[in-house]
This record gives C-alpha cells, sequence and structure tokens, in this order.
C-alpha cells in the first residue's frame, strides 16, 4: 500500500493529476483497498481536476463574451458541486466583466472566498479597475496586498543593486 500511495503522492506533487488517477484506479483494479491516506490524496486529485475544468470552461467562454454561461457554470460549481472559486476563477469572471458594478461584486466574491492578499487576483483586479477608469479602487487593492510590502522596503535602499532587485523579485513571486 505503501508503494501505491508514494507513487499516487509524487504524481500529485508533480502536477500530473491525469497519471494519479489512473494510478488510483489500476490500484483498485488490482484489489488492493487504499488506507485513508490514499483516498484523501485520490478525493482532492478529483477535486484540483475539476476545479482545472470549471477554470477551463470560465476562461474559453468568458473570451467568447457568454457572460449568462460563465454565471451558469459559476452557480452550479458553487450550488451542486460544492466548491468555491479559486483565484484562476476569479481571474476568469473579470474576463468577461466590462462594467464597474459587475467587477465590484466579483471583488466582492475574492474577498469573500479569501482571496485578500492573492498576488493574480489582485492584478487582475488592479487591471480591470484601471481599464474602467478607477485608479483608485485599484490604488486601494496595490496599497492593501503583499506587494506593496516588499516594494516599500526596496524603496527604502539607498544603492539598488542587482542583488536587491533579485531580493525584491524573489519576496514578490513568494506571494503569486
Amino acid at each position: 500500500m505503501l508503494t501505491w500511495t508514494s507513487m499516487i503522492s509524487s504524481y500529485v506533487q508533480h502536477g500530473s493529476f491525469q497519471l494519479a488517477l489512473g494510478l488510483f484506479k489500476e490500484m483498485l483494479a488490482s484489489n488492493e483497498m487504499p488506507n485513508h491516506y490514499t483516498l484523501s490524496v485520490a478525493v482532492r486529485t478529483c477535486t484540483v481536476v475539476l476545479y482545472v475544468d470549471l477554470d477551463v470552461q470560465i476562461h474559453g467562454l468568458a473570451q467568447d463574451g457568454d457572460t449568462s454561461e460563465v454565471l451558469r457554470i459559476l452557480s452550479d460549481m458553487q450550488v451542486v458541486d460544492g466548491l468555491n472559486p479559486n483565484d484562476s476563477t476569479i481571474v476568469g469572471l473579470l474576463k468577461c466583466y466590462y462594467i464597474l458594478k459587475e467587477v465590484e461584486q466579483v471583488h466582492g466574491l475574492a474577498l469573500k472566498t479569501g482571496f485578500k492578499n492573492d498576488i493574480a487576483v489582485s492584478s487582475s483586479f488592479m487591471d480591470s479597475y484601471g481599464k474602467l477608469g478607477s485608479i483608485d479602487l485599484g490604488q486601494k487593492i496595490l496599497d492593501a496586498s503583499k506587494i506593496c510590502e516588499v516594494e516599500k522596503l526596496f524603496r527604502r535602499i539607498d544603492d539598488k543593486y542587482i542583488v536587491a532587485w533579485n531580493a525584491m523579485i524573489t519576496a514578490t513571486s513568494a506571494y503569486t
């Protein structure tokens, strides 16, 4: 059992979710019963695969401007599947909203689901608010984000050598 679990976990850690699920199916077909850890990894993997599928649908429909279908998928995701949107879902939602009130509603959803300090989500909101002419709202997001803290530290350095630039880039990337 340990070997099955290790192999499945390794696939998951490296982003090979389909291979992990295939190996889990193979384990079941060989009459091995999963322990609680193996089962939890398999369930988590199914959730990730479902998220990826839903995010791909949302991004594609958003690019096509099919707002009503995006909202239906989001609703099904929350009500039927019991899933909250992830960072990629929020970014996809923003692609189909061009009215300030709608962007503010998606922003509320992002805050409610815990993406206040997510750099990708914050950047998408700054971009959306900027395109809508609401620079003040974009600035508020920047001021509230962790990247702003890194930038403030960087500005205090007198001589900005390559080491300082690398440190800022490394610190900033830690939040993405």
